[in-house]
């Protein structure tokens, strides 16, 4: 008996020393006290605690991040429709333009008295020039009545000897013809009335052909051209040259 009580006081002692060393090293947070429990040594009961050196707790599992939520893929932009072709204009037919009618001044057909003999305007109605040998006329915007002049400024004509007949220059032949000329507000012959004069010889046609080559000044009235009307006599010889 004596040697358990001495065994429980050395005991005793032991774990008193203990806890204050461990008081003294701060481990004393991890060691927990247990409510003493009757210790019986061979039968012998004390209420004094003993305390037991426990197992560390275990740390508590750090909770796992959450996963970062993954953004969401942008949705892909849509390819934008490829524009139609514009449908490509169909050509127009093309116009060709309608022939212009030529419209034939009107000639007038009164002849002066002081030029032309009743004899002369008879021999012109029977000797009329046929379509074929009269000059191309020119349409005219406005049908106007000519002006008629004495004299006309000529302002370009051809040499007339290269329209002379030959066969009425072979022969030594000479003609005159009195043409009455229609003349546009550009200066240009339109129509020609063969007022005296034949084509026996052929100096009608050799005269119409030379009209064409005339170039007139033209004729103003109150500032703007107008077409104009002028008797030409002409004179077919060989040392002819017209003024």
């Amino acid at each position: 008996m004596n040697q358990s009580i001495v065994s429980a006081i050395i005991a005793c002692l032991i774990t008193v020393f203990l806890l204050f060393f461990l008081s003294l090293t701060g481990v004393l947070s991890d060691i927990q006290l247990v409510k003493s429990t009757p210790i019986i040594f061979e039968g012998y009961q004390t209420d004094k605690p003993i305390v037991k050196n426990l197992p560390k707790p275990k740390p508590k599992p750090k909770p796992k991040p959450k996963p970062k939520p993954k953004p969401k893929p942008k949705p892909k932009p849509k390819p934008k429709p490829k524009p139609k072709p514009k449908p490509k204009p169909k050509p127009k037919p093309k116009i060709e333009p309608k022939p212009i009618p030529r419209k034939e001044e009107k000639v007038l057909k009164d002849v002066s008295s002081t030029i032309v003999t009743p004899s002369v305007v008879e021999q012109k109605e029977d000797q009329r020039p046929k379509p074929s040998d009269s000059l191309p006329i020119v349409a005219e915007t406005i049908a106007e009545t000519p002006v008629r002049l004495d004299r006309a400024i000529l302002i370009a004509a051809d040499d007339i000897t290269k329209y002379y007949p030959a066969k009425a220059f072979d022969r030594g032949k000479k003609g005159f013809i009195l043409a009455r000329i229609n003349v546009n507000k550009k200066g240009y012959p339109t129509n020609v009335i063969i007022l005296k004069g034949n084509d026996i010889h052929g100096f009608e046609t050799a005269a119409r052909q030379w009209i064409e080559t005339l170039r007139y000044q033209p004729h103003y009235v109150n500032g703007r051209p107008v077409t104009f009307q002028v008797d030409v006599p002409i004179d077919f010889s060989i040392e002819y040259k017209y003024q």
